[in-house]
Order: C-alpha cells, then sequence, then structure tokens
C-alpha cells in the first residue's frame, strides 16, 4: 500500500523485471509472475518455468536446489549479475509460501472484501451464517480435530455475541438470528438443531412439521406428538443434554446462577431418567390408537394425565446432578459450554495456584498454570520413549501442552485424560505464531487444593451473624476435619474490616465448601493458597 499511495518509491532488481512487476509495484504476488522471470531472466522454457513453480509449492528442496543452479547459470547467460540473480531466486523461494496464480488470487482478494465488510457491519448476521455453513461438517466430538463451529462460537463470544442453547419450540434447522426485546437490546443466535450432534435430519423435518400446528407443552406433549421412529431416544437424549427442554422445567420465583445450574442439572437428569418411559408410553398409545383400543385425544397436545419429571419425587443418582455433568453432557453434544465454564466456580481459586493464565503467558520462563484438559495425544519418540501432548484451555485462552520422555511418568499418564481439571507447572516455548509449555509437572485439581491451600476464608457481615449461622458453620467444619484453618473475615459496620483465624482446622473438599456456601453464598466462600 505504501508503493501503491508513494508513500515508498517503487524499485525494481533489474530493468527485466520492471515489466513483468509494474502493476503490482515491484513484488511479486501472482505465480504467473514467477514462471515470466524465469523465461525472461534465465531463459526456461514454459515447460521448466512450471516445474520451478510446482517445486515452490511443495517446497521440495532438493528439487528447489538444482533449479537454483539452473537459473543462476540462465540468468549468466543473459548477463545478469550473480548477485542479484540469487537475491531474485530467493524472492521467488520466499513468494513460494503465500503465492496463488492470479485467478485464484483475484477471486480470494474479492470474497475477503466481501465478507470483512458483512462481518464489520452485519456481525450478528454474518456469524449466523458462517455457523450454518459448518453444520455436518465440522468434527464435533473428535479428539485429535479442533471443530471450526467451536471456533465460531469462541469468536462470538469475543465480540458479545450470545449464542441462545437450541429449544425444541424456537430452534429452526440451522442457526437463526433471534431477537429478545424484553431482555436483550441487541439480537443473539438461536443454536439450530441439526448442529445438535446425532440429531439428523430426518428428525428435525418432522419435529418442525408437528411445531408448526401447535406448540409442545411438555416433555410428554413432545414425545407423544414426534414421530418416535424417527425422533428416537437418541435423539432425545442429545437434545436433552443440549437444553433443548430447558423452556419446560418450572421456575419457583425468581432465580440467580447460584441457584439455576444446579435445579437444570436435576431438571436434565430427571428427563434422561424418563426419556424411555416418555416413548414408550406415547408408542402404546399410537398402537393403541392403531388396534380401535384407545382415543385419538389420547394423541392431543397437553392430555397427558401422568405429572411431568420434577413433580414425581423419582430419585435421580447425584453423579447425575453435578454441574461438571451437565456441562459435559454440553460439551458432548454441542461441542462448546453454553450454560458456563466447568472452570468458572474455580476463578478465585485457581487464581491463587497460578502465576499466569493461558491468555497472558510469557514468551519466556517457568509458570504454573491452570485449567482443564480438553484433548491428548500419546506419542512415541524415535528412540522408542514414550511422551505425551494435551491441549489445555482455562476461562481465558487455551495452549498446547507438551510432556517429553523425562516427564512422562505412569502416574502422569493417568492424569492426563479429557475433562481433567490439573494445575501444571512448565517452561514456556514461543513458537512461529503461538506459545507451547513444555510440562515439568501436573497435579490433579483435588490434590491441588491438599498441597496448595494454607486457609479457608469465610467472609461474614457481623450485622447478620446469628448464633444459629455460627452453630451451622461450626457444625460443618467440625464433620470435615483436616489440616487447613478456618479465617474469618468480618465486615463490621462501624469498625471496619477484620480478619479472624479460628482454631478450627477442616479438609479442602469440594463437601466442605458447598456445605459452606449453602449456608453463606457462593462469593463468601474462598480457598487461597
Amino acid at each position: 500500500m505504501a508503493r501503491k499511495h508513494a508513500r515508498s518509491k517503487v524499485r525494481f532488481d533489474h530493468p527485466l523485471l520492471e515489466p513483468l512487476l509494474k502493476d503490482t509495484y515491484g513484488i511479486i504476488v501472482y505465480q504467473e509472475q514467477v514462471m515470466q522471470i524465469a523465461q525472461v531472466l534465465a531463459g526456461y522454457t514454459p515447460g521448466q518455468a512450471d516445474l520451478l513453480r510446482k517445486a515452490m509449492g511443495k517446497k521440495i528442496q532438493e528439487i528447489l536446489d538444482q533449479q537454483k543452479d539452473v537459473f543462476l547459470k540462465g540468468c549468466a547467460n543473459n548477463k545478469v549479475e550473480r548477485k542479484i540473480a540469487e537475491k531474485v531466486f530467493d524472492l521467488v523461494v520466499q513468494f513460494g509460501g503465500y503465492g496463488f496464480n492470479k485467478s485464484h488470487a483475484s477471486a480470494y482478494g474479492l470474497v475477503s472484501y466481501q465478507t470483512a465488510f458483512l462481518k464489520a457491519n452485519f456481525p450478528v448476521e454474518f456469524m449466523t451464517a458462517l455457523m450454518t455453513s459448518e453444520i455436518g461438517h465440522s468434527a464435533l466430538g473428535s479428539k485429535e480435530v479442533e471443530s471450526k463451529m467451536v471456533g465460531y462460537m469462541g469468536e462470538c463470544q469475543d465480540m458479545g455475541i450470545e449464542i441462545l442453547p437450541p429449544d425444541v419450540q424456537r430452534s429452526r434447522d440451522v442457526f437463526t438470528v433471534e431477537s429478545l426485546p424484553e431482555a436483550k437490546a441487541s439480537p443473539t443466535i438461536r443454536f439450530g438443531l441439526l448442529a445438535v450432534k446425532n440429531v439428523g435430519e430426518g428428525a428435525v423435518e418432522g419435529l418442525l412439521a408437528v411445531r408448526e400446528k401447535s406448540p409442545f407443552l411438555s416433555f410428554d406433549d413432545f414425545c407423544a406428538r414426534v414421530d418416535t421412529r424417527v425422533t428416537n431416544r437418541k435423539v432425545i437424549e442429545s437434545l436433552t443434554k443440549a437444553g433443548a427442554f430447558d423452556l419446560f422445567r418450572p421456575v419457583l420465583g425468581p432465580e440467580s446462577d447460584q441457584v439455576r445450574l444446579p435445579e437444570m442439572c436435576l431438571w436434565r437428569a430427571q428427563l434422561l431418567d424418563r426419556a424411555e418411559e416418555s416413548l414408550s408410553r406415547a408408542s402404546r398409545v399410537r398402537e393403541e390408537v392403531s388396534l380401535g383400543q384407545g382415543s385419538l385425544f389420547d394423541l392431543g397436545p397437553g392430555t397427558h394425565a401422568k405429572p411431568v419429571p420434577g413433580s414425581t419425587g423419582k430419585e435421580t443418582s447425584p453423579l447425575h446432578c453435578s454441574e461438571h455433568e451437565l456441562l459435559a453432557n454440553e460439551k458432548e453434544v454441542l461441542g462448546f459450554y453454553l450454560s458456563g465454564h466447568p472452570l468458572a466456580r474455580y476463578r478465585k481459586e485457581l487464581s491463587s495456584y497460578t502465576t499466569h493464565t493461558l491468555g497472558t503467558l510469557p514468551e519466556s520462563g517457568i509458570v504454573r498454570v491452570a485449567g482443564m484438559i480438553v484433548n491428548t495425544k500419546r506419542a512415541v519418540t524415535k528412540n522408542g520413549h514414550a511422551m505425551s501432548r494435551f491441549k489445555m484451555e482455562d476461562l481465558d485462552g487455551e495452549t498446547e501442552c507438551v510432556v517429553f520422555p523425562k516427564s512422562y511418568t505412569p502416574d502422569m499418564a493417568k492424569i492426563l485424560v479429557a475433562h481433567e481439571m490439573v494445575v501444571v507447572k512448565g517452561r514456556v516455548e514461543q513458537r512461529a505464531d503461538d506459545k507451547n509449555i513444555l510440562v515439568e509437572e501436573v497435579v490433579p485439581l483435588k490434590e491441588a487444593r491438599a498441597r496448595f491451600v494454607k486457609r479457608l476464608v469465610l467472609t461474614v457481615s457481623t450485622a447478620g451473624l446469628e448464633d444459629a449461622l455460627v452453630q451451622k458453620i461450626h457444625r460443618v467444619c467440625v464433620l470435615h476435619p483436616g489440616p487447613v484453618p478456618v479465617c474469618f473475615q468480618l465486615n463490621t459496620p462501624t469498625h471496619g474490616d477484620f480478619r479472624l483465624t479460628s482454631e478450627i482446622r477442616v479438609a479442602p473438599t469440594d463437601a466442605v465448601v458447598n456445605a459452606l456456601e449453602s449456608l453463606l453464598g457462593r462469593d463468601r466462600v474462598s480457598l487461597q493458597a
């Protein structure tokens, strides 16, 4: 651009190059120019020039070395100085890393300009179309291949565009722009049903056709009205994990994030537990209707007498009600965490263990970071020694980690599994366009607490501190004895803040933290290193 606008002078290394590079201001841009340079300066035939182009594109060093000798001899025959000939050849080889033929480059340039314009002026619509174009093409669920869809969703987050979860009442087959005037001033993107893993076109077409006749009234109503031969249990389980039935969840009064996630966990677990029962009941009703033993009204919306999940009192395994399980299920079928991030609740705790986040790594030096393993890949060196690579993410970014044989012990191999939360110590290695961590030590998050936590701090206000609350706190601590002292951060309305260290010591487990958070609130309980 500087040469085009005369801010920099256009120079040609040799007069013979001027007619070839004049249109591009003395810079090699197109493959055709490479072939012309070889013909004009070095006397190549068109076939020889094409051979040089292929060698450049494939970066075959052996052929390039041979071509360099041929090129320099040809230039010498045309009385081109060797120093200039070598410089031009080096420029030609360097060009091979990015060059296209003119027709491709022109088309790419036009498309790049058009997409940049759309992204800058219509960001929500552009990202909606971009994610829709990836449906059926992204490697969702692959441990080794990064899904483009996931990358686009992350970009939406960076752009401040909210992605709403799939919804059997609102979602279409593809991603759509959705405005929520009652809640949001700016448009949002609604997740497309076809982008949910295990949900095929037949199931979505049938779902939309039924929904057009009348909205779904409940989960049971949905199971009764869709064609269960296509919208089978696998489809319904995937939609449940994705949150597509959350609109039917009964909400009792106002809810905060602290209340919403646990209740959502229980709701989805109950739906998963009852999916088979609801589908079987719907199939029985259809069979009875076909045999003349039932009423057509049995298939009507909202006519099922059986209560919806959540009102039966049926026990569900706590394992399937954890926030981690809910988020892992979302990642499984969507490729992305929509309800939150598994690390979010540990934000303050992780900051006390670490020297940096993955988004603020230095160019070099020893660091201690914490996050979640996304995927792992075991490898073997030329000498037959085992090593590993794994991708790790935190709330601020992600990076590749490399474990060389010296550090890759059997105990570490057991820790390096997908979705494991870990603390990693290692050395930052600067790459061409990113940074890696050469891992020296990996500690599971649950062990990091015992290793790094020095105190459990409870923040309480003396204005609302009653004897009953103190007794409940004491009871929780006594039930979970351990090595970590309990400290109180007391907020007083007249005398400022004080910190008191008690004689009580507890084990820094999730059970203790959850119990104390239920008494004081999530932001008032912290583990400090």
